[in-house]
């Protein structure tokens, strides 16, 4: 079935979908990407592509060489330097930590160019499958207790409060089963982000929650693969996602350090709405990710949003 799906995605990337020649240009505002976004839920046959089927799975930005790899039994070590995991304006005196997974490595994109524009080096502290909920949890990825993710969440909090950074920028894929293997309540789960929120708090200090996108039922890859001529099929209704609920608790437990809550929702739907391709770009490099592209051509509105958080 996979050999199927791969067969599909090949055939159709280098025919009718081959790689665009040039980036579309950065949406300015939310109101030109609401429309870039109700226009994609209008397609039915799938349109030439900046980056094609067969290549979009690996739309990830430069600073994933800064992602350490879920499965790492010592990532600590395994870390680049902070030289290597500076981003924006490099030579800057002021800085911004970015904390988390490969759902906070994502948006990296942006929040390097936010750092150019207005003079933060944007430092960034990733494991993937590892929630900086300040919670024992299990590693989905090794199927066992997830001790190397403790080890890291705690070695980077230590490590962030030394860079005394103007903000801290979080962002995961929430995770609620404990080294037991059992499912922690949403109760519990608020306490854990208050700890890592408290921990990280300082005067003056911005603290910024990226909640998480919608995510397709399926890889979008492989669904427009099969449906190349009906790739509604492969648009999400909101209503249906996950994301809503780990909102609601991002919110709960920011209350306690009066950290800010991003509803990343706008910037992948409109109308309740989330399709899969919008502007000749497929805005997902796999279910749960946001390709590199889209977020670089969406940055303009990401950034507009944290410059009002940070009052620059």
């Amino acid at each position: 079935m996979l050999g199927t799906t791969l067969a599909l995605i090949a055939a159709v990337s280098f025919s009718t979908v081959a790689d665009a020649s040039t980036q579309p240009a950065p949406v300015a505002t939310q109101q030109a990407l609401s429309q870039f976004l109700i226009q994609g839920e209008k397609l039915m046959t799938l349109p030439s592509t900046v980056v094609s089927l067969a290549n979009v799975g690996h739309d990830w930005p430069d600073t994933h060489r800064c992602l350490i790899n879920a499965g790492s039994s010592n990532p600590i070590t395994q870390r680049p330097a902070n030289s290597v995991c500076t981003f924006g304006d490099v030579s800057a005196s002021a800085s911004i930590a970015v904390f988390g997974d490969s759902q906070a490595d994502m948006w990296m994109s942006a929040l390097s160019r936010f750092g150019k524009a207005f003079h933060y080096r944007v430092i960034e502290f990733t494991l993937g499958n590892c929630d900086t909920s300040s919670l024992d949890l299990w590693n989905n990825t090794t199927n066992a207790p997830g001790t190397a993710c403790t080890s890291f969440r705690a070695w980077a909090i230590q490590k962030i409060k030394g860079l005394h950074p103007r903000a801290v920028i979080l962002s995961n894929f929430p995770n609620r089963t404990n080294y037991q293997h059992h499912e922690l309540s949403a109760h519990a789960y608020e306490q854990g982000i208050e700890a890592t929120l408290k921990k990280l708090s300082a005067p003056g200090r911005k603290l910024i929650l990226f909640g998480r996108i919608p995510e397709p039922s399926s890889d979008p890859a492989q669904c427009l693969a099969a449906y190349p001529s009906a790739i509604q099929h492969c648009s999400v209704a909101l209503k249906t996602t996950a994301p809503g609920e780990y909102l609601a608790l991002l919110i709960a437990g920011a209350k306690v350090e009066q950290a800010t809550v991003v509803n990343t929702n706008p910037w992948m739907c409109a109308n309740g709405i989330c399709p899969v391709v919008a502007n000749h770009t497929i805005l997902y490099y796999n279910q749960y990710h946001a390709s590199n592209h889209w977020v670089t051509e969406i940055a303009p509105v990401i950034v507009s949003q944290l410059r009002a958080f940070l009052g620059k």
